[in-house]
């Protein structure tokens, strides 16, 4: 699914929902905390707003990993669909 993004908090958020809470009832993974922060802040956005989605990773088919789409890309594809407005 995919989320916007405005600033790190939801980042955050949607990250830990989207990746380590794994069951129903909200059961977290077995990774020790340093391992998560670490994996949050290498996985970060460059910068917000943003839209995030999580994509089968290209060098391990069977995991996902974040990707981010930023404003300057929705305007490229809005001008590619024939929209009329600048950034």
């Amino acid at each position: 699914m995919m989320k916007m993004l405005s600033n790190e908090a939801e980042y955050r958020n949607w990250i830990m929902r989207e990746l380590f809470l794994t069951s129903p009832t909200g059961e977290v993974m077995p990774f020790a905390d340093q391992e998560v922060d670490d994996f949050i802040f290498d996985a970060r956005p460059v910068e917000y707003p943003c839209i995030a989605v999580m994509a089968q990773s290209m060098a391990d088919p069977t995991l996902c990993e974040p990707k981010f789409v930023y404003k300057e890309q929705v305007f490229d594809w809005a001008h590619q669909m024939g929209f009329g407005f600048d950034s």
